[in-house]
């Protein structure tokens, strides 16, 4: 499953009441709707885990064919580590698209320039991805396990820190620790979530009794046409419309990802 917006919202969004058959027609409407926006786009609107190699640039600066949203290892073509105190991130603010080298740093290849370059980090798009990541209000009442799918929680209808409620919905990522963890089914009567564990790139881990969990809020503008788009694909069979609304794709330009210059 990879959904930009979750279940619940994309419900909402379309007065929608809860039904199993409706449900799996919503959940397919939203991972198509999400796949074709990014494609569009040229972004990734939720975070990932990844390492990505890049040819030895001509001088101290690299750009980047994705969007950086935390930049956590750099490394040269011999496999010595940068320092990372002297990396310039461009912008300043995630998400970052250029790496620019200070203070007598450079960028170095040994067997030849491809792929000499390796950055490790999480990535995707977010507009202020530090207000990203909401406490949900719950910690961990028992350790984790790295192999555990089902996780107990107080209550999935409870607020989140942001607000929203019910704070655990079908779709949603969270984030315990380092790993983040997809919610991909609930079950009220026993208060359990359904966990896809080492989701986006992240490693599944034992995590201790106490961990907080964390909810992703994806960037406003993504959601916002994650679930107009959505509900269009929902809607189209019935309603024998072929064509996007100028609107949507007004909205969809507005999110493209363009090349970048130093």
């Amino acid at each position: 499953m990879y959904i930009i917006a979750t279940l619940e919202q994309l419900r909402g969004h379309l007065g929608a009441p809860p039904n199993a058959a409706e449900d799996a027609r919503l959940l397919r409407a939203l991972e198509a709707a999400s796949a074709q926006i990014e494609r569009l786009t040229g972004r990734r609107f939720l975070p990932y885990v990844a390492t990505r190699q890049y040819d030895l640039p001509p001088a101290d600066t690299l750009l980047l064919d994705e969007d950086l949203l935390s930049l956590d290892a750099l490394y040269n073509g011999d496999g010595s580590a940068i320092d990372l105190a002297d990396v310039l991130l461009m912008p300043a603010s995630p998400p970052h698209s250029v790496l620019r080298l200070r203070d007598g740093a450079y960028y170095m290849a040994v067997n030849g320039a491809d792929a000499a370059i390796t950055v490790a980090g999480i990535w995707g798009w977010h507009e202020r991805y530090s207000r990203a990541w909401v406490a949900s209000g719950e910690s961990l009442a028992m350790p984790l396990d790295a192999l555990a799918t089902t996780l107990s929680v107080s209550a999935i209808g409870g607020v989140a820190g942001d607000g929203q409620s019910p704070r655990f919905q079908v779709g949603a990522l969270l984030r315990v620790d380092d790993e983040l963890m997809r919610v991909v089914a609930l079950d009220e009567a026993a208060q359990t979530l359904t966990l896809e564990r080492g989701a986006q790139g992240s490693t599944a881990a034992a995590h201790s009794t106490g961990a907080p969990l964390e909810i992703f809020r994806p960037d406003a503008e993504a959601l916002s046409l994650t679930l107009r788009w959505a509900a269009w694909l929902y809607r189209q069979p019935d309603s024998g419309q072929n064509d996007l609304s100028l609107s949507l794709l007004e909205a969809l330009y507005g999110l493209r990802r363009v090349g970048v210059k130093a």
